[in-house]
């Protein structure tokens, strides 16, 4: 076997096979070299102003309906979060078809338990004011746990929501 090839073919075939270990393709050695010679070169780590505008950007509520950043909140009394959660609410409890499961599976109920828990972290001082803000006593009730979480520096606890497709 490999009798008649010549030096550089039969280094050409031995790199070939130790290529092909167990059917599946393997890296030679200068496909490594050449893999680690190119390879891009560990980033810089980004600076502290750059990681506090990231922060600024991204830190916020998290809706059904989008992202709130907590800094645009915070400068409107949580209004435009708030709208969204009223809205939702006056889905769940409307008088025509209101959502059939129990309340601590309204979408709305989840709208307020992660406005107040942004709250609690990032403006603890708009707390009741806030919580009085939440037409039904049961969701207020929620909201108030989590504000507390917020406050008390724990994470947001989340829920699994339920309302029911309108039909045709």
């Amino acid at each position: 076997m490999g009798a008649g090839l010549t030096g550089n073919a039969r280094r050409n075939r031995a790199e070939a096979t130790r290529t092909q270990r167990h059917g599946l393709p393997t890296f030679g050695v200068a496909a490594r070299r050449e893999a680690f010679q190119t390879s891009p070169q560990p980033s810089q780590r980004p600076s502290a102003e750059s990681v506090e505008q990231w922060k600024r950007n991204w830190t916020g509520i998290t809706l059904a309906a989008g992202f709130f950043r907590i800094e645009d909140e915070k400068n409107a009394d949580f209004k435009n979060s708030f709208d969204q959660a009223l809205r939702s609410y006056a889905r769940d409890a409307d008088p025509v078809r209101p959502n059939p499961y129990p309340r601590e599976c309204w979408p709305s109920a989840e709208d307020f338990r992660a406005i107040l828990h942004g709250a609690g972290r990032h403006a603890e001082e708009s707390g009741g004011r806030l919580l009085a803000r939440v037409p039904d006593p049961v969701l207020r009730l929620f909201a108030e746990i989590e504000f507390a979480a917020g406050a008390g520096g724990l994470t947001h606890i989340g829920s699994i929501t339920r309302e029911q497709l309108w039909s045709s």
